[in-house]
Order: C-alpha cells, then structure tokens, then sequence
C-alpha cells in the first residue's frame, strides 16, 4: 500500500512505512509485543517508571556505542510502556 510516497505493509503486531523519494533512507519499523517476565505489572504499580527505563536505555546505548537520547510513558487505553528514541548505529534512529 502506498501513501503519500510512504510504502506501508501491516501485519498482525507490526507496521513498516518506507519513503523511498525522502532524503536518505526513511523507514519506521513498529513492532507489538508482550514480554511476560512481570514489567507490565510494574508499571502499572508504579514501581518501574520512565526514569529507570530511560536509565536502562542510556545504559545499554553506552554499552553498544551509541546514544539514548530520550524516554517517556505511554498510556494508550489499557496499555502501558515507554517510547524511547535511541541511535542504533551512526546514520539509524529508532524510537520504541
């Protein structure tokens, strides 16, 4: 599907858009899962919040090289998680 020169392919728990007449290479890649391991029951108690995740962040971009660059809740109805912007190589972004 294409839109406003946006390529757009949609699964069940993904999305990828690419602009291929953008400049560079522009492509978002968003992905929904669930990680069963008692996160989400954190936040929602209020005990991880977006400050640890942010510091999580920070701390896995130094160790890979790169940078997090910014971290915030999000409360979209009933579900709960963390938008982060993070540099995962020299030239690519990624926000999740």
């Amino acid at each position: 599907m294409s839109r406003d020169g946006w390529l757009v392919r949609k699964t069940a728990n993904r999305i990828v858009m690419s602009c291929p007449k953008c400049p560079g290479f522009t492509a978002i890649d968003v992905q929904l899962s669930h990680v069963g391991d008692g996160t989400e029951a954190r936040v929602r108690a209020g005990i991880t919040i977006a400050k640890s995740m942010f510091n999580v962040c920070k701390r896995n971009a130094s160790i890979n090289g790169t940078k997090c660059f910014s971290g915030a809740a999000v409360n979209l109805r009933r579900a709960v998680g963390f938008v982060t912007s993070v540099q995962i190589s020299r030239a690519t972004y990624s926000a999740t």
